[in-house]
Formats: C-alpha cells, sequence, structure tokens
C-alpha cells in the first residue's frame, strides 16, 4: 500500500534517492531516458500498477481506516517511532493521500 507513494514522495524530495529508484528502470521494462525524477516517478507508477493489476487493497478507506487526524498521526508516529520534525510531517501526508 506505501511502496508506490513512498518512491514517488523520495523521487520529489532528494535527488540520490530518485537517483537510486531511477536505477530500477532497466529491469521494469522502463526505458531510461529521462531526468532521474521522472523515471523514478515511472517507477512508482508501474508499482502501483501491479499493485492494481494484483487486485490489492491499496487505501486506507478499503481497510476501514478511521480518516481522522489523531490517526493519521498514530500512524505516521508507529513508522517513525517519533512524532516530531520534517519526517513525520512528511509521513503524515503520505498518510494523507492513502485514503
Amino acid at each position: 500500500m506505501t511502496l508506490s507513494p513512498v518512491l514517488r514522495y523520495k523521487a520529489t524530495h532528494n535527488p540520490a534517492e530518485a537517483h537510486q529508484i531511477a536505477r530500477l528502470a532497466p529491469f521494469l521494462g522502463i526505458p531510461n531516458n529521462g531526468s532521474d525524477k521522472e523515471v523514478a516517478l515511472v517507477v512508482a507508477d508501474k508499482v502501483q500498477q501491479l499493485v492494481d493489476e494484483l487486485g490489492l487493497k491499496s487505501t486506507l478507506t478499503e481497510y476501514k481506516v478511521p480518516q481522522t487526524q489523531q490517526e493519521m498521526e498514530a500512524i505516521a508516529e508507529r513508522a517513525l517511532h517519533t512524532n516530531e520534525g520534517d519526517q513525520f510531517d512528511a509521513v503524515i501526508q503520505i498518510v494523507k493521500g492513502l485514503y
């Protein structure tokens, strides 16, 4: 559920991580003919496509997780083992996108 959104976040926020993600392109049959960010975003799309093709649930709504600020903060805190800092805020944004 989170792999594609996390790849997308890393591709758009960290050039070094975008480069590492883009290195997966040849293994997924994706031409590596754009910027690292562009290619990494295509990798994220390909991962989401696989999830969809497999018929897997890909939203928190499908798992009936309440869409409250308290719940989103709890998920982020469990993921990071803290509720402070820029990473916490970034994970909150990723979680919001999972609904």
